[in-house]
């Protein structure tokens, strides 16, 4: 109940409903808080604390509440469990657009960078989107000399994957 509530989250920010947004974040905590995961589904694993940070980060972005987004992104990185590569890529790379939102061009591109540099998430179609939008956005600093880095380690990045 807790993932249904967070992407009801997601949705209602997508559309700029804060209030709605809000409302579903908090029922998703509190479905969150009351979970016995011994119950879960094992296909429900990968649902833990930092999932639902992640999500709740996706939707202060959306609702370009910066301090929240990178609030959460940051603790969604944090508390990723490695083995879930592909997870911990997204939530750099919405911790990236949440500090370029921020102001921080600089540590948005490291941000990203080490999401592409992971690698396997490159893989995913949707992570690959979420590389080429961020790159796009970031182009307005492209006089910044990390932007031009960061810039060419993706198109590098895009370059081998295609070689595979």
């Amino acid at each position: 109940m807790s993932m249904y509530s967070a992407m009801e989250a997601r949705a209602l920010s997508n559309t700029g409903d804060r209030n709605g947004a809000g409302r579903a974040m908090n029922e998703a905590e509190r479905f969150f808080e009351r979970a016995e995961s011994g119950d879960d589904p094992e296909w429900l694993s990968y649902s833990d604390s930092a999932e639902l940070m992640g999500e709740f980060s996706h939707c202060f972005r959306d609702l370009k509440q910066r301090c929240e987004s990178v609030q959460h992104a940051q603790r969604a990185v944090d508390d990723t469990d490695p083995k879930y590569a592909r997870t911990l890529g997204f939530c750099r790379m919405v911790l990236a657009q949440s500090q370029l939102l921020n102001g921080e061009v600089e540590a948005a591109v490291a941000t990203a960078g080490l999401a592409v540099e992971g690698g396997e998430s490159l893989q995913s179609s949707r992570f690959q989107r979420y590389v080429t939008d961020f790159r796009a956005e970031v182009s307005a600093y492209s006089s910044i000399p990390a932007v031009a880095a960061f810039k060419e380690q993706v198109r590098d990045a895009l370059a081998r994957l295609d070689d595979e």
